[in-house]
């Protein structure tokens, strides 16, 4: 599609070659034989330069045809012709490429020849001029008028914009000045053509009068008004069609298009439709008990039938109702961007709908092969292999590592981007969670030669409230952030709980004796896809948004994150977030006590799950469909399940509902955890909606599951009337 930029230069190449060239040369050569005047006409009909004094009838204007018809070898065409005087066209190009056209009136001189014989040597001549520029290119001096030009319409245009938005102002004001006065003074028509002739609106005055006497009439048998004109709407309409319009002013002859004012005053009402003058009945019923009434939105035609939106607002009502001024405010501009603005945000949720099930989708494909292959690469490393299988088992776990962190890092940027994080506050167990973030970096540190110090001051014994799941993130990005830029040395974490008189915040620090980052490359740190030094991606892994999403994160939690570093010394990330403290404890129900069924469709996740609760000493029974496990628990109903949300027959959530309703009815408690590669909002609300109480992502690791087994014992211990099964 053709910029209006493009179009401009378009437009000014044409006023310049043309001007410049054909339209000097013909003045020169044949000015002393007739009067010449002269329009350049752009490709889409607008006078782009013309002869002073001189004006193109309209109907010329019509009869150009449009470019498609236009070939570089076409001769002049006479437009108009009369005794005296000739008007021809001519099409011009440039390198093949339609310009517009120039118009030529020429005018007989007295005692010279007729202006018709000029037009074979006057078309010679601008064919002629017409070739030696049609291989030309435009020169410098040309091209800085073009874009002197350009620039020059392009400022008056916006001047032209402004100078038009203040008039509508101050003729507004006027307006309102004029109604206020109006309201003052004996209403005639010859005070109302003197108020509201030039007016920005279409004004009307109207004898109202047997229309108030109807209303009246109506309101003494205490009829509520509203049912009464919607059930007899014909007759309303008719009383109101009755009313006689005095006189409308130019404003509105314009605006409804129609040809005489006195046709305008005769259908004025018949403008608007049936439901519109139900509308403005009900509005001069209000009038009569609130003189200061607010202005309608009411749809009404124009004599030619176009669909219009107005605000109509009665500006002074006499006594009698013999005078009433009614005025109208267009916006009908305003309506449409109204309504294009809703299309555009059904489109936009369209396909934020369509962008979300596509990273669902993406997720869960990626995930879930991803977690069988972490999932017993680590649990193979737990067997009895030979040296050699075990480091290549390092080297796969790394990799597997590496490729989920990269995925994840871009899947969690782009739900940030797109408001589909949610914070979800939950009481947990800091140094539960500290165990297995740096359990989990361990063999990254471990490989590299590296240290894992960490120490907790009071929140090893407290219960916080915040997001579990937000504060790992931002602990795992810091500490394998630090695990990577560092090659030697030691990487310490430090977890802190500091008091305030606005409440509490946990503070957590990550220590470093790393590469450290220059004072120059701190600014831009947090910004996506930006690492310190551009060698740095050569020799590190990574993206360069893990600390863009951990600076999100933290501001998603009410917090902030600061960074102090010193270049070849080390640095040290301050992550700070408001939390809640709880030191009281549960106790949890005992582990013989609970029984656990899987709902998994892929059989590589079943058999790691498998592994992974016998690890914990957890027998549980297997599912691999969602019909599967909700017939299971009604012959046997179970206190923890984890379910995954993708299978086939019936879906996770779905299956989560049914059960749910079923234990209901038994009285049994039941703990959900939903077991998913998708991660998106979207997915998880609709897991909370269906009631299920916690969610475990793909690829996860065997602590992720214990863990959340772990909730589930404390939510059970907690219920009331608690059935054991």
């Amino acid at each position: 599609m053709t910029s209006e930029l493009d179009l401009l230069l378009k437009e000014s190449e044409s006023s310049l070659l043309v001007r410049s060239k054909v339209v000097d040369t013909v003045l020169t050569s044949f000015s002393s034989l007739c009067d010449i005047s002269f329009f350049l006409i752009s490709h889409n009909r607008e006078i782009i330069e013309q002869s002073p004094n001189t004006r193109l009838p309209s109907e010329l204007l019509s009869r150009l045809e449009s470019s498609q018809e236009h070939n570089p070898q076409s001769k002049g065409t006479i437009l108009s012709e009369e005794t005296t005087s000739i008007t021809v066209k001519f099409s011009l190009f440039h390198r093949g490429s339609f310009l517009g056209w120039l118009i030529l009136t020429l005018k007989k001189h007295p005692e010279s020849a007729k202006p018709s014989l000029l037009i074979k040597p006057i078309s010679t001549s601008v064919e002629m001029t017409m070739k030696c520029f049609e291989l030309s290119e435009l020169n410098d001096n040309n091209q800085a008028r073009l874009l002197q030009y350009s620039s020059e319409k392009k400022h008056l245009q916006a001047r032209y914009e402004t100078i038009a938005m203040e008039n509508l102002a101050v003729r507004m004001e006027i307006e309102q000045a004029n109604l206020m006065l109006a309201k003052d003074i004996k209403l005639t028509e010859q005070k109302f053509q003197k108020l509201f002739a030039t007016s920005p609106f279409p004004q009307f005055l109207f004898d109202f009068t047997k229309v108030r006497e109807w209303l009246l009439k109506i309101r003494a048998q205490k009829i509520e008004l509203n049912s009464y004109l919607s059930q007899i709407s014909e007759e309303a309409c008719s009383h109101l069609l009755q009313s006689k319009c005095i006189v409308a002013n130019q404003t509105a002859q314009i605006y409804f298009k129609a040809p005489t004012s006195s046709q305008l005053k005769s259908i004025a009402l018949k403008l608007l439709p049936p439901k519109s003058l139900i509308q403005f009945l009900l509005l001069l019923n209000e009038s009569l008990d609130h003189p200061n009434h607010e202005p309608i939105q009411v749809e009404l035609y124009t004599v030619t039938s176009d669909k219009k939106q107005a605000l109509l607002q009665i500006g002074h009502l006499e006594q009698n109702w013999s005078m009433v001024s009614l005025y109208c405010l267009d916006i009908t501009d305003r309506v449409e961007m109204e309504e294009g603005l809703i299309q555009a945000k059904m489109q936009a949720e369209v396909a934020s709908l369509a962008k979300s099930k596509f990273l669902a989708v993406v997720s869960h494909e990626l995930r879930t092969p991803l977690n069988g292959i972490i999932g017993f690469t680590s649990l193979l490393m737990d067997t009895l292999v030979t040296k050699e299988q075990l480091n290549h088992l390092h080297y796969i776990i790394q990799s597997s590592q590496r490729l989920n962190s990269l995925v994840t890092d871009i899947l969690d940027f782009v739900r940030l981007e797109s408001n589909d994080f949610e914070v979800e506050l939950q009481e947990f167990n800091l140094s539960s969670m500290l165990e297995d973030t740096v359990a989990h970096c361990l063999v990254a540190a471990t490989a590299k030669g590296l240290k894992i110090l960490y120490s907790e001051t009071e929140s090893a014994s407290v219960k916080i409230t915040s997001d579990p799941v937000i504060i790992q993130k931002i602990l795992d990005i810091l500490i394998s952030n630090a695990i990577k830029f560092t090659s030697a040395g030691h990487v310490r974490i430090h977890t802190r709980i500091n008091h305030k008189m606005s409440g509490s915040s946990l503070i957590i620090e990550v220590e470093d004796t790393g590469i450290g980052i220059k004072p120059e490359h701190l600014s831009s740190l947090f910004l996506p896809f930006s690492q310190s030094d551009s060698s740095i991606t050569r020799c590190y892994d990574g993206l360069g948004i893990g600390l863009t999403i951990c600076h999100r994160l933290c501001e998603l939690l009410q917090g902030s994150i600061t960074v102090d570093s010193v270049p070849n010394q080390g640095s040290k990330f301050i992550a700070e977030i408001p939390v809640k403290l709880n030191h009281e404890t549960k106790e949890s129900v005992s582990e013989t006590a609970i029984s656990v069924a899987v709902a998994e469709d892929c059989p590589t996740n079943a058999a790691m799950l498998k592994e992974v609760l016998q690890a914990f000493g957890i027998s549980a029974h297997f599912f691999t469909d969602g019909l599967q496990i909700v017939h299971g628990a009604a012959k046997q109903p179970y206190n923890i399940i984890l379910m995954d949300i993708y299978m086939p027959q019936l879906d996770g959530v779905e299956a989560a509902k049914q059960i749910f309703a079923f234990n209901q009815n038994q009285g049994i408690n039941t703990y959900i955890i939903a077991v998913s590669a998708s991660v998106t909002l979207s997915d998880k609300r609709r897991c909370q909606n269906a009631g299920i109480q916690d969610f475990v992502a793909k690829p996860f690791r065997p602590l992720d599951i214990k863990a959340a087994i772990e909730r589930g014992k404390q939510w059970l211990s907690s219920q009331p009337n608690l059935t054991l099964v």
